[in-house]
């Protein structure tokens, strides 16, 4: 176990009595759901806690020119973290006034996970700020179980939400799952929440409190084939005795709903749509836009940012553009994303002579370079057959890049009903990607302008509301059986 140490203002759970030179110690201070910000008490304020103790775990470190912290009404008991730690009744909630949301973000390896990283952590910031911008939380009192990386990765959450680290990295996927079954289930304990989020997909054996799921999609039960045999047998066993667990199971899409409904058996009153959004860049301001790679040349390209996943139909889109590019020689294809178990179809197929040099297979690229892509873009493409949500046509639409995505899984849900073509039909495909190419200023701004009012439809407040309508049906047990 690695000793607690104290990261960003962020203290993870030790022994009782710890202040900065011994971090660690009784968690004190409560974020609550406003954005982190706590309402004054009326009358004379109350001291943060017994003398001689140190704000502790979780408690938020005031910065230079910070006033005095601001604290919510009274709230009752008093909570300590850690494994030595006891109970003291005098800052949990009385009755139903605050409830208090522990989410699970221990699934959560910064930079590995992918698309539900993005998803889940801009469903949180969508939280804070609307909590904090109509002051509806107050009745919320959330926190965030990570590992240590977390607070790096995503600083802004770290300021705004109560943090309880666990002592660990994540890369050992068997260390981190362990984690979840015993070290969270301790800390839960500690806490006592009345809700704890397992935005990960599993809900683990031992779990206290009600409980909110979310199952992002049933990629492994709805196509097998395209997972390793443990990965397949561990969700096989794992999905259905985690919805079964969950008072509310959360969705990004009615896709996702319908096969949670139908492969896992939830009743579907149960079942909330949590649709994702997409923040703007965070790094927009930025004076100058990540340079396009070299090999380009100034050429058109079409876009299709995703990992090589045969669900991704990267050979649907490979077939199509072979048409298109033999009438339009100054036109390129680009793939971001990792590499999969079709990594190797797609190096051949890009190697044929109908596709030689033409497309440009980058593989991972950094956010701004990904940002500069999309910007520079003359479409971009979806072809996938299977997605959960379809993130990549709600990023597109979001930075004005036109879309052309497959009318397969959630796809249909996202992007315009003119914007899809049959999943696995190349000739449509080609047309598809052609007609935007032939696309006269005014036609292709008025196709830009009808994705951004699409995506308009899917705000943090949207996302926002259906989480916290999730947390709160789950604290109030109105819950079909």
């Amino acid at each position: 176990m690695l000793p607690p140490v104290v990261r960003r203002g962020v203290r993870p759970a030790g022994p009782r009595g710890a202040g900065s030179r011994n971090p660690g110690g009784d968690h004190r201070r409560h974020r609550v759901g406003r954005g982190g910000r706590r309402r004054r008490r009326a009358g004379p304020s109350r001291s943060s806690g017994p003398p001689g103790r140190r704000p502790a775990s979780g408690a938020r470190r005031r910065g230079p020119g910070r006033g005095p912290p601001r604290r919510r009404a009274r709230a009752g008991r008093h909570v300590q973290l850690g494994a030595h730690r006891g109970v003291d009744r005098r800052d949990l909630p009385d009755g139903d006034a605050v409830t208090r949301v522990l989410v699970n973000l221990l699934w959560l390896v910064p930079g590995v996970v992918g698309g539900s990283e993005e998803s889940t952590t801009d469903a949180l910031r969508a939280v804070a700020d609307v909590l904090d911008r109509d002051g509806s939380g107050g009745d919320l009192d959330i926190h965030l179980a990570v590992l240590e990386q977390f607070a790096h990765a995503h600083p802004d959450l770290a300021e705004r939400y109560d943090l309880v680290v666990a002592d660990q990295d994540g890369r050992d996927k068997r260390r981190r799952v362990w984690a979840e079954q015993t070290w969270l289930a301790a800390r839960t304990r500690a806490l006592r929440p009345q809700v704890v989020h397992h935005a990960g997909g599993v809900v683990p054996f031992v779990h206290p409190g009600r409980t909110v799921l979310t199952i992002h999609d049933l990629q492994p039960l709805d196509l097998p084939h395209n997972f390793r045999p443990a990965k397949r047998n561990y969700i096989r066993l794992m999905a259905a005795r985690s919805a079964r667990a969950a008072d509310i199971v959360t969705v990004p899409s009615r896709f996702t709903r319908e096969r949670v409904v139908e492969r896992l058996r939830v009743a579907p009153a149960r079942v909330e749509v949590v649709p994702w959004w997409v923040a703007p860049p965070r790094h927009q301001d930025t004076s100058e836009p990540f340079p396009l790679p070299p090999t380009l040349g100034g050429d058109r390209f079409v876009l299709y940012p995703a990992i090589t996943y045969p669900h991704k139909r990267h050979d649907v889109l490979l077939d199509a553009f072979a048409l298109v590019a033999a009438r339009h020689p100054r036109l390129r294809l680009v793939l971001t994303g990792g590499a999969a178990a079709s990594e190797s179809a797609v190096q051949a197929r890009i190697r044929q002579p109908d596709l030689d040099g033409r497309v440009l297979r980058t593989g991972r690229v950094p956010a701004a370079q990904l940002e500069s892509l999309f910007a520079a873009a003359a479409l971009v493409a979806v072809p996938s057959d299977y997605e959960g949500f379809g993130l990549p046509v709600l990023e597109a639409m979001v930075r004005g890049v036109p879309v052309v995505a497959a009318a397969a899984g959630s796809l249909p849900e996202v992007a315009r009903p003119e914007d899809l073509v049959p999943a696995e039909d190349v000739a449509a495909w080609a047309a598809a990607i052609e007609a935007v190419l032939a696309e006269s200023t005014d036609a292709r701004n008025a196709r830009i302008a009808g994705g951004r009012e699409r995506a308009a439809q899917f705000g943090p407040e949207r996302t926002a509301a259906a989480l916290l309508t999730a947390y709160r049906r789950a604290a109030a047990a109105r819950v079909p059986t």
